[in-house]
């Protein structure tokens, strides 16, 4: 997953993601300068648990 691809899941918004990674901004700089090239693996994987954990949020009903 690149750059662009990973920002997409969070509204293009570099602040949401650095913060849903949990590490700063300027990391979040560092991978834009270069936005094709791949974020780090780990990086990736925290991504796909945090979209999976959205799925699943937005498929149980609350209260319940």
């Amino acid at each position: 997953m690149n750059f662009t691809e990973a920002v997409a899941h969070f509204n293009n918004s570099r602040r949401k993601m650095a913060y849903a990674l949990d590490i700063s901004i300027q990391a979040i700089q560092y991978w834009a300068k270069d936005p094709a090239k791949d974020i780090p693996k780990k990086r990736v994987e925290q991504i796909e648990e945090i979209l999976v954990k959205r799925r699943q949020s937005e498929t149980i009903p609350q209260g319940e």
